[in-house]
């Protein structure tokens, strides 16, 4: 992961805070905000994306910065509605264009 769209902005990652997502064959998006695991459905059909809301633990992060990133991601998620793929990995854009997560490949 290397950046997410929240409080208007796109934003690096917090350091110290791995943020993962994982898009299953059966429609299963899940992965990890860097305090908490998530999951939910999502549906693709060619670069159309919707991802349903997404449910997470709710163990407490270890900063104000990462929680704060912690509701942008799953929010930034949750708004994308485009998938691109790019030579790093795939970049989610929201309802306005917007970049709204750019996920690496690891």
């Amino acid at each position: 992961m290397s950046s997410v769209l929240y409080d208007d902005a796109i934003r690096s990652v917090v350091a110290g805070v791995e943020l993962t997502a994982e898009f299953s064959a059966d429609d299963t998006i899940s992965g990890s905000t860097g305090c908490n695991s998530f999951h939910g459905p999502y549906t693709l059909e060619g670069r159309s994306l919707n991802v349903g809301t997404l449910s997470a633990t709710m163990k407490a992060c270890p900063t104000t910065e990462a929680s704060k990133q912690e509701a942008g991601y799953l929010s930034a998620l949750e708004s994308a509605v485009r998938i691109d793929q790019v030579a790093s990995g795939l970049t989610l854009l929201n309802a306005k264009g917007q970049k709204a997560v750019s996920l690496t490949r690891k």
